[in-house]
């Protein structure tokens, strides 16, 4: 009921088990790009922070509903973070605009983490299928974490794939919900 405490457990900084659930394996990666929306916002957060005190410099969009739901987050030198408000646009348009135009000026960064041979991807249908690929092998210099709606996530996956040749195993994907849809129980 409304008014009502709720208790949440689960495992805080100290824990072994604290990064547990965030399939974050950058792998000596120095520049790393985040990308998510509102749902995939305090993982990102908590990605961001936990780089105090390393040598990595992040680049992080974050797609939210609206400007006043941005919040501040501490960031390590070196990192910024983008809050694109959503506003009137469909849901996760600003978010790839965002990633396009970054991945058009840090063609560096990309190319330090290009496939050998073009890879190929296969059609996940995001509305049976989960989208889910976060490598845990690979080793370089650039890292690209994204979480958020099923086909934004899948736009993603083959801008930087396709699009810009970035090796799989230097990029996570995880498409964890649909626009439209509830929660798929099979």
């Amino acid at each position: 009921d409304l008014g009502d405490e709720i208790v949440i457990v689960g495992p805080d900084e100290l824990s072994s088990d604290s990064r547990s659930g965030i399939d974050w394996h950058p792998r000596g990666a120095r520049t790393v790009l985040l990308a998510g929306d509102e749902t995939a916002a305090p993982a990102i957060c908590s990605i961001l922070e936990s780089l105090h005190g390393t040598d990595v410099a992040a680049t992080a969009f974050i797609e939210v509903p609206h400007a006043a739901d941005a919040q501040h987050v501490e960031l390590a030198p070196g990192s910024t973070l983008t809050w694109l408000a959503r506003d009137e646009a469909e849901h996760g348009e600003t978010l790839i605009d965002a990633v396009r135009v970054w991945c058009a000026a840090s063609r560096h960064h990309l190319d330090s983490a290009a496939a050998a041979e073009r890879q190929e991807l296969a059609d996940i249908d995001v509305d049976r299928e989960l989208l889910w690929d976060a490598p845990t092998g690979g080793v370089g210099d650039f890292y690209a974490w994204m979480a958020g709606e099923s086909s934004v996530v899948k736009t993603l996956r083959r801008l930087l794939v396709q699009d810009h040749g970035v090796d799989r195993s230097r990029v996570a994907f995880m498409g964890y919900w649909r626009a439209g849809q509830s929660e798929r129980t099979e």
